[in-house]
């Protein structure tokens, strides 16, 4: 957390998990989930993984990815 302004999770699993590791709650704001940056899958609550899935999942998990760092840029360029 020391070496990082901001930690950028694809699901909930990976959001418990981080945030349990945190020291304290400033540890915890800088701990963000990647779908709340979606702009063109609103309706997308996490990434899935697509590991065990065929070409179709990775496809999707890229699209949501490329959709929630479009948001964070854009987000982040405000600041």
């Amino acid at each position: 957390f020391r070496n990082f302004s901001l930690i950028v999770v694809m699901d909930d699993e990976n959001y418990r998990m981080i945030t349990s590791k945190a020291r304290d709650e400033a540890d915890k704001r800088k701990v963000i989930r990647m779908s709340n940056y979606f702009e063109t899958h609103k309706n997308a609550a996490s990434i899935p993984d697509p590991y065990y899935g065929g070409a179709s999942d990775f496809e999707l998990a890229l699209d949501l990815i490329e959709d929630g760092c479009r948001g964070l840029l854009g987000s982040l360029s405000k600041l």
